[in-house]
């Protein structure tokens, strides 16, 4: 159900009125007729990319074009319910932890079966459709259905408290709701499609729920109250603070005319907190003067003073507010920015647009740095490195040291010990941060092996201090703060890595992952100062010992990962490994080449642009076809399809290279991601491993010399096997690189030959024509389209993938692939088997990523692979032995000069390759062999099958079968000759 049906199907009873589509962050709305919502399809291509898109389903008498608020609704064409669902692979998506773990598990918590189920990336929306478009004709009725509403949500959430799961409110008439067939944002890391899961007939009168909903029962949700009235302290901040730092607050100055009557309360209980709190609130709400009333907002204003808590950001997103930051602000409640000695802190550096001394030399500001440098180390660099170019950062260090001198009544050592006389050990309780507060990982200082040795660390670097007979003895292993942050154990090569971090001339944090063996050993980490380390041989001792001890003094605070050496499936295909997806694993690649091609995985532009560009280049069948191979590589494991290639040869100009580009710009940027065929075989099989579950894609096979394209089989067949060839090293035996991929390639000639084995042409799909070449104008823009934008589909679809039901995969798979071999009995079973595979890609794409209905995806593939399967090679074609038959009737016409007629042996007739016998051909077995061999053909396989099919002759020696028989006399010898009838070759040429 794509969102034209989704919404014809919600609005199926309404007669009048509108919806509107809104945006978020944007708080952009469009107002649509309930009656025409076909309009909506040119609504949805203008919303940038980011945008999560939703839709109101209460009904408004006129346009807004902005969120509605409770009193403009006049109906509601169905009942809600909202249900979170944790995910695991994302579990920060929500606040709350205690949440159903699936859609089987929330769907318990259902009074009664839905008409539609829709699953929003992050959890579902259950949708009661009503048998009559509820309009309210009174004030009395709107609050019937508000009580009705009330009490379904209050029935799913005692349930949900009896199973321990946390459920947000949205029972409110004016509640917007995501739109199925559009992405999910929330994690702009991970987009993912929302999309409707489940649909029925059933429809209800209100009075159904009234037989099976419990009275409501008013919760603490909305009603909390303290239990002693507020009082302020001397440290409170202004509004202001809340006003610059909240997007809540500002969504409230923004839209005062349209807030919700809970939010209106919301934004009261937060903002007369501040010290000048009584006074924001006034000018607040006085923004609406239509409801703008003094004397009820100054009792509305005690009442939040004297009796009730400051409504948190959980409730507030509860009320449908969704402009909070992605992983929020920091804050519990927006009251903080007012309130917290930090937050405030934030507030004051966050309102200076350009540092001057004017600005930052003030007690004011000072302190507020002060505090960041010590409880927000990330906070205050970012804004000390704003002040490079404006201030004298020296002198900026110097007045924050001054003023902290002067407000705590004791001297500051910049630095801690770094300036003392004194090296730190751990029996003082020191670590790495209270020297260099912005390590990335705050770690335990080694402790003294003797009362004659221990370690010094500070922002100068790190020294050994020996006491000794002479005096202390200080020797510097390292110019600046280093240590190791964490250890990579790869699961793939069973090796160990730390990640050692240190700091550059330039003042910045630099994270280089190394072997353990280079890391603990004087000479090999040396090559830190190709990343940028001031290191020579003589500190290099001492730094090794130095990263040991640290090791050893905090084995069990330095973080441990699992690594993995290549992307694709791990875990039951449960995570895949992929840039920019969070599986718990990190990858660790060993080697700046691989670290290069990783970096083609990228992101860039506008995931709308693609898409309308992918619609017109899929009206082609053969561009479809190239596009949904792309997406079938993952599925690749799934289905259990085997490996296989797909060749597209023609002329050039024709758009080959242009549809590759687009198959790979699902993955991201093309140029990068492309392949060649002039690579070497260990290059492939390291590319191919590394990008495993991903299409590889080679561009121009013209690249080749002819000699080359002649070894193209034995690449070929190895990547189709899947598996790289086995190599030995000094120790033993090295790891064999294995795969599995859809190898997508084009140019101007067949991949195949004639003299192509069979287990090749059973892999390669090879079909001619260019796809695009009806319309160049359109293939060279799409290269200017990916270049541009590329990445977000790929990630969208494996979000999709790791969600959807692999059994059902399975199952569509096998249904289509005997379909197609009962509908296709001439064409080979490896080839209907790959359709198969990218046709269930394609239809997975038509749904997840084109938002199209299920019926059109089945019409769009099912003409994409008939056109498909058209162009392939039948079984009658394929057949090895009939292609070397065909090259056989070829080398006789060319060689008939050579071949005697009316030979008699005792003549001493000379003879060059055979003769005419009885109406035979007698071809010399041998020289047969070599031409066949020059050929790149396996004689005694082909004239086995040749035998079976009776076109040659066979004799036996001493019980075994041998193909050919004793010739005439030649020379004095009886040479063995294969016979093939006249007739035979003249059935072939013609």
């Amino acid at each position: 159900m794509d969102t034209i049906q989704f919404l014809k199907t919600i609005y199926e009873n309404a007669e009048t009125g509108y919806t509107e589509i809104f945006t978020l962050p944007s708080a952009i709305g469009t107002a649509c007729t309930v009656d025409d919502l076909d309009k909506v399809t040119a609504i949805l291509p203008n919303v940038p990319i980011g945008q999560n898109i939703y839709f109101t389903p209460g009904i408004t008498a006129a346009p807004i074009n902005s969120k509605p608020s409770n009193e403009s609704i006049i109906g509601i064409p169905a009942l809600w319910v909202d249900i979170d669902i944790f995910d695991p692979n994302n579990p920060d998506t929500h606040a709350k932890k205690n949440l159903p773990k699936t859609v089987e598990e929330a769907r318990t918590l259902l009074p009664l079966p839905p008409s539609l189920i829709v699953h929003s990336g992050y959890g579902i929306h259950a949708w009661w459709l009503l048998r009559e478009c509820w309009y309210f004709d009174t004030p009395e009725e709107k609050q019937q259905a508000q009580g009705l509403s009330n009490r379904l949500q209050a029935c799913v959430r005692q349930r949900a408290a009896q199973s321990g799961w946390h459920l947000d409110a949205t029972f409110d008439l004016s509640r917007v709701m995501r739109l199925p067939g559009t992405v999910n944002y929330k994690n702009p890391q991970r987009p993912i499609m929302a999309s409707v899961i489940e649909q029925s007939d059933v429809r209800y009168n209100p009075s159904d729920f009234d037989r099976v909903l419990p009275a409501i029962v008013e919760t603490a949700a909305t009603t909390e109250r303290r239990t002693a009235a507020f009082e302020r302290r001397e440290t409170d901040g202004p509004a202001e603070y809340m006003l610059t730092n909240c997007m809540f607050m500002q969504h409230c100055q923004l839209n005062a005319k349209t807030l919700s009557y809970g939010e209106w309360l919301a934004m009261i209980t937060n903002l007369v907190r501040a010290i000048d709190g009584i006074e924001a609130v006034h000018a607040m709400s006085a923004l609406d003067p239509n409801r703008y009333n003094q004397s009820d907002c100054d009792k509305k204003i005690d009442e939040a003073l004297g009796s009730m808590n400051p409504q948190n950001c959980e409730y507030i997103r509860s009320l449908g507010f969704q402009g909070c930051p992605a992983g929020g602000c920091g804050m519990a409640a927006p009251c903080g920015w007012s309130l917290g000695k930090l937050p405030q802190a934030k507030a004051i550096i966050r309102a200076i647009t350009v540092p001057t001394p004017e600005t930052v030399y003030t007690p004011e500001t000072l302190g507020a740095l002060a505090i960041l440098q010590k409880q927000s180390p990330a906070d205050y660099d970012i804004f000390y490195q704003r002040c490079g170019g404006q201030l004298n950062k020296n002198t900026l260090r110097h007045e924050i040291s001054e003023f902290r001198k002067t407000n705590s009544g004791f001297t500051v050592l910049e630095g801690g010990q770094a300036d003392s006389d004194q090296p730190e050990s751990e029996g003082d309780g020191r670590t790495l941060a209270s020297t260099v507060p912005d390590i990335p990982l705050d770690l335990k200082l080694p402790a003294a092996s003797s009362n004659y040795f221990m370690w010094q660390f500070n922002k100068n670097g790190v020294s050994m201090i020996k006491e000794t007979d002479r005096g202390k003895q200080v020797t510097k292993v390292s110019y600046v703060p280093i240590l190791i942050t964490d250890r990579i154990y790869n699961i793939d090569n069973g090796q160990e890595k730390a990640v050692v971090a240190f700091k550059t001339h330039r003042n910045q944090w630099r994270s280089v992952t190394l072997p353990k063996s280079t890391v603990f050993d004087a000479k090999k980490i040396m090559c830190l100062a190709d990343n940028g380390l001031i290191i020579n041989s003589e500190m290099a001792r001492g730094l090794t010992k130095w990263l040991s001890s640290l090791e050893a003094a905090n084995a069990s605070t330095i973080p441990d990962k699992k690594g993995v050496g290549k992307l694709g499936w791990r875990d039951h295909e449960t995570k895949f490994i992929f840039p920019g997806l969070d599986t718990g694993y990190t990858l660790d690649l060993g080697d700046t080449g691989a670290d290069g091609a990783i970096e083609g995985y990228g992101v860039a532009g506008d995931l709308g642009i693609w898409i309308e560009a992918m619609r017109k280049l899929r009206t082609r069948p053969k561009a479809r076809f190239i596009l949904a191979a792309s997406f079938a590589a993952p599925l690749l494991k799934i289905v259990g399809q085997r490996i296989f290639c797909i060749h597209n040869w023609g002329t050039t100009a024709d758009g080959k290279s242009a549809t590759l580009f687009a198959a790979l710009s699902a993955w991201g940027d093309p140029d990068n991601l492309k392949q060649t065929f002039n690579q070497t075989n260990t290059f492939v099989e390291r590319t191919a491993e590394l990008f495993t579950d991903l299409p590889l894609g080679v561009n121009e096979y013209e690249v080749l010399t002819d000699r080359k394209k002649g070894d193209q089989d034995q690449l070929t067949y190895m990547i189709c096997e899947g598996k790289g060839r086995g190599r030995a090293k000094r120790e033993g035996l090295q790891k064999t690189s294995q795969w599995r991929t859809i190898a997508i390639s084009n140019g101007e000639t067949p991949l195949t030959r004639n003299n192509s084995r069979g287990g090749v042409i059973t892999r390669v799909l090879e079909f001619n024509g260019g796809p695009l070449a009806d319309d160049k104008i359109f293939a060279s823009d799409l290269y200017h389209v990916t270049a541009a934008n590329h990445g977000h589909a790929g990630r969208l679809f494996i979000e999709m993938l790791l969600k959807a039901n692999h059994d059902e995969i399975r199952d569509l798979y096998n249904k289509t692939r005997y379909a197609l071999r009962n509908k296709y009995t001439d064409n080979l079973e490896s080839h209907l088997d790959a359709v198969a595979c990218v046709s269930v890609a394609d239809y997975l794409i038509s749904q997840w990523i084109f938002a199209e209905g299920k019926d059109t995806a089945v019409v769009g593939v099912a003409t994409m692979s008939d056109h498909i399967i058209s162009e392939l090679v039948s079984k009658s074609e394929s057949d090895e032995s009939e292609r070397v038959w065909e090259w056989l009737q070829d080398w006789l016409a060319a060689n008939e000069g050579r071949l005697s007629r009316n030979f008699n042996a005792n003549k001493n007739q000379i003879v060059a390759l055979g003769y005419h016998e009885d109406g035979c051909i007698n071809i010399i077995k041998s020289e047969l062999i070599a031409a066949m061999r020059a050929e790149g053909y396996s004689p005694e396989k082909i004239f086995r099958a040749w035998a079976d099919k009776g076109r040659i002759a066979c004799s036996y020696l001493g019980g075994k079968k041998t193909f050919g028989i004793r010739g005439k006399l030649i020379n004095g010898i009886r040479p063995y000759v294969i016979r093939i009838k006249e007739e035979e070759k003249e059935i072939s040429l013609l």
